[in-house]
């Protein structure tokens, strides 16, 4: 029998039941969780049988749509583990059911086995969190004492628990007393999982390359192992992307709020444990150093690591305050730091906020400064420095200049490593961002860029091959069907990104730009928003502005577009497409001599500057090329003209 949980929910469930498995995930666990998309056949039917055969602890999920589902594969595999306990000895937990909408066990449609055993209520992420550090103490073995006497079915949890032991964290209570309480493999495990039930976030840079989940070394290791061992006092190497997140500090003066503290701990861990090539040390080990009074300097040698984010939580009634800082522990010296202001009404909107920031914010900083160690060696770089140099150069504002450096780097890694697949990826990408944002300087024609966007397909489709789950593929693959005008299979490859990357700003400025080139304006401009929401704190997404500055012109709404417009000139003065659509908008508006100016500006930055080469509203909606022809002939064209941007 394996450590593994597995999770069984209805498909209409799944939202609900990933934030129990990423709280699970989080907490150390080994989850099996199936997201296939294609559900069902021999193989996929005995794979599942074979999981529930072999896991320690089987969750069936229950709700108002689990009831009202007379049929479904949630019951076989529910039947398939009833029928498990009765081959088990007596006592030995193994079911745990969940009620997700306090679904009652009074007429509930269940086997028999999960009416002797006791419910957890799962209305919050506080009770979510609870719920996963009881599962912890029954995977590992030290949770019996917590449960109470053994019920007298035989292989369930017992319907006596330890009620009391999160109250204070204002756990969710039913009627029956009960327990309170992002990535299989991970090798830490929390003491205090995600609350509010957010998942583990995703660090990305806008339009940057998205990174893999990295396979963890305990994916052999029981959760007991991985928690007890803490990192060498004296490493002999310390990963250059390496960092440790210590508690935050309660600094509210209420007891009842170090939860907060605690989660924001646990999840912040979670979210960079997903940067690829990273070293992240475990939640237990942090915690068992919080009280050491140990310096920066002495925190990197203690765990092993080359970045310490510290933070605390401070309250004026109701309002609170969260503070962030990373620190390099061979310098001790900080490298960022920032403050996140809000309610405790709003808690959950504040620590998804914290969250994103400090996740899609300290992976670039840690790149950054590894990657300028790195050019300061004296020796030939090897493959993981080209990378690291190649990750750093993403982090820039776009342009032709930048894409070409990375190309080079990541071509360089691939003569030493023909077989990375983090090189084919990363090259897979800029090739296929240099056809779609700068195919007007490499001076290609229709043919030239199909072409390229091909080569960018075929190295994503090898990287795919192998690792169906790695994000980064999916880009270059929708940037080819969108050069062959497939705009449906386009936007299908960058949802999936999406999918595996829910957290990823690039994604979404993606999708915003597929929709507005289709003239879906409402989807375009929530796709961009969510970007600009999820951006990295040390750069601007200019792009998302530039687009939702393209969309508001299309609504003629010209201050909103023009306000748009100079926020991504703000973020990247080069960018001169930002220059055109703020003329034409201050054209349109009537305000010429503004216009004019503005178009100068576009000009010196690209002297070449053509109609035909002006990458805004370029091709016609597809299913919509009148409407487009209408908007072209009475709205932009006129105000390209007035505003003197050349034909």
């Amino acid at each position: 029998m394996t450590q593994a949980i597995f999770l069984s929910y209805a498909s209409q469930n799944a939202d609900a039941a990933r934030r129990i498995c990423d709280s699970l995930r989080a907490a150390g666990l080994e989850v099996w969780f199936d997201q296939s998309e294609l559900r069902g056949g021999d193989a996929w039917d005995a794979s599942i049988r074979k999981q529930i055969k072999e896991c320690a602890l089987f969750v069936p999920v229950i709700s108002g749509n689990t009831q009202a589902r007379a049929e479904g594969y949630f019951r076989l595999e529910w039947r398939l583990a009833d029928q498990r306990t009765h081959l088990m000895a007596k006592g030995v937990p193994f079911i745990l059911p969940v009620t997700i909408d306090g679904t009652s066990e009074a007429g509930a449609l269940v086997p028999d086995a999960f009416m002797e055993v006791q419910w957890t209520k799962l209305s919050d992420g506080a009770s979510i969190a609870a719920f996963a550090t009881r599962v912890v103490k029954l995977v590992d073995g030290s949770g019996s004492s917590a449960i109470g006497a053994p019920s007298a079915a035989p292989n369930r949890l017992p319907r006596t628990g330890s009620g009391g032991e999160f109250a204070n964290r204002g756990a969710a209570r039913t009627d029956a007393p009960q327990s309170r309480t992002k990535l299989s493999g991970e090798n830490w495990i929390a003491i205090v999982a995600v609350v509010f039930g957010i998942g583990a976030g995703v660090w990305f840079m806008v339009n940057g390359p998205v990174f893999q989940q990295k396979k963890r070394d305990a994916a052999t290791a029981s959760p007991a192992s991985t928690q007890a061992t803490p990192a060498p006092s004296v490493p002999a190497t310390i990963n250059p992307l390496s960092v440790m997140v210590m508690p935050f500090a309660n600094q509210t003066g209420d007891k009842d709020k170090s939860y907060i503290a605690d989660a924001l701990t646990s999840s912040i861990t979670s979210d960079l444990s997903r940067i690829v090539d990273a070293s992240i040390v475990p939640a237990a080990t942090a915690f068992s150093l919080r009280d050491k009074n140990l310096t920066v300097p002495q925190l990197g040698k203690e765990a092993a690591v080359r970045f310490v984010l510290t933070g605390g939580v401070t309250s004026d009634k109701e309002k609170l305050r969260i503070n962030a800082a990373l620190s390099d522990t061979q310098t001790g010296a900080q490298l960022w730091a920032e403050n996140f202001d809000g309610r405790v009404t709003d808690l959950f909107a504040l620590q998804d906020q914290v969250t994103n920031r400090i996740g899609n914010t300290i992976g670039p900083q840690m790149i950054i400064t590894a990657a300028r160690e790195s050019e300061k060696r004296a020796s030939t770089p090897q493959v993981a420095d080209l990378l690291m140099r190649a990750r750093a150069l993403w982090l820039n504002q776009q342009s032709l200049q930048n894409h070409q450096a990375m190309e080079a780097l990541y071509r360089q890694a691939l003569a030493l490593d023909p077989n990375n697949l983090r090189a084919k990826a990363g090259l897979a990408q800029t090739l296929g961002l240099q056809v779609s944002n700068f195919s007007y300087l490499l001076k290609l024609d229709g043919g030239g860029r199909i072409a390229l966007a091909k080569k960018a397909f075929d190295l994503a489709q090898e990287v795919k091959a192998k690792e169906p789950n790695d994000p980064d593929p999916y880009l270059p693959i929708a940037l080819y069907f969108r050069e062959t005008g497939d705009f449906n299979a386009a936007i299908l490859a960058i949802q999936r990104r999406i999918e595996l990357q829910p957290k990823g700003a690039g994604g979404y400025n993606s999708l915003c730009v597929l929709k507005r080139e289709s003239d879906d304006v409402a989807g375009a401009v929530a796709a961009c928003k969510r970007s600009i929401e999820l951006a990295s704190h040390g750069r601007l997404p200019s792009e998302s502005y530039n687009n939702l500055a393209h969309l508001a012109f299309r609504q003629d709404k010209l201050d909103e577009a023009i306000a748009w417009a100079q926020k991504s000139i703000d973020a990247n003065p080069l960018g001169w497409t930002a220059f055109t659509t703020k003329a034409v908008s201050h054209a349109r508006k009537g305000e010429i001599e503004q216009a004019r100016k503005t178009a100068a500006e576009a000009m010196r930055i690209y002297p070449e500057l053509r109609l035909a080469n002006n990458p805004t509203f370029a091709k016609p909606w597809p299913g919509k090329e009148a409407e487009y022809k209408k908007f072209m002939d009475t709205q932009f064209l006129p105000a390209w003209r007035a505003a003197g941007l050349p034909e």
